[in-house]
């Protein structure tokens, strides 16, 4: 499951729990209900992309606004770029 990954990811500070193609392929399932977890307490280790050509950005956007609508601003900027800019080390 998506929380016993997270478990894993905590204790490795180089890993990071990848939502791109979860989002489209799990969405209107149980799983998003973990996705809004993943991204309210476990936003610093979160990364999510497009997983182009499978799904377009707009789409992965419209499941990342409905499984985190009740998350503060500042968790999707981390979860969205934030996170990945600090991985690559780019300002």
């Amino acid at each position: 499951s998506m929380l016993s990954l997270a478990e894993t990811v905590r204790d490795c500070p180089n890993a990071f729990v990848d939502l791109s193609l979860t989002l489209c392929r799990y969405a209107r399932t149980s799983v998003m209900s973990d996705i809004g977890f993943l991204m309210s307490r476990f936003d610093r280790r979160t990364v999510c992309g497009s997983d182009f050509p499978e799904y377009v950005m707009s789409d992965v956007l419209a499941e990342f606004d409905r499984a985190g609508m009740d998350i503060s601003a500042e968790k999707p900027r981390n979860v969205l770029g934030r996170n990945l800019q600090a991985i690559l080390r780019i300002n």
